[in-house]
């Protein structure tokens, strides 16, 4: 968590059917993690409606980062997420397996993609 590391406070929503393992690792590395119940996109109560509410609200210095429709999300995935993972594989992978948002990429023809949706 780089917020925490800077010294500023992390705020982080996700729905109560997340892994406990993830909302773990975000509380040892400093964030307050809120879980709300799992709701529909549409629904105000949905955990990334929330959180950008919230941030709007707030009345503090605050940033709603919106991984989902946040442009550089898949740019920064792009630039070292995934050039890390083909170099760890030896230039030889054949099949990536991801969930995927609306800005899904296309890696090279030779390697097969499957998006979970």
């Amino acid at each position: 968590m780089l917020a925490s590391s800077k010294g500023l406070k992390t705020h982080i929503l996700l729905p109560e059917d997340s892994a406990v393992e993830k909302v773990e690792l975000m509380r040892t590395l400093g964030a307050e993690v809120e879980r709300v119940r799992p709701a529909s996109i549409v629904d105000k109560g949905q955990f990334v409606n929330m959180a950008r509410r919230r941030a709007e609200e707030s009345g503090e210095m605050a940033v709603f980062a919106d991984q989902f429709e946040n442009d550089e999300n898949w740019r920064c995935h792009a630039r070292t997420t995934g050039p890390e993972i083909y170099r760890q594989c030896g230039g030889r992978l054949d099949v990536f397996v991801s969930g995927v948002g609306k800005n899904k990429r296309t890696p090279p023809n030779r390697i097969r993609t499957a998006g979970i949706f």
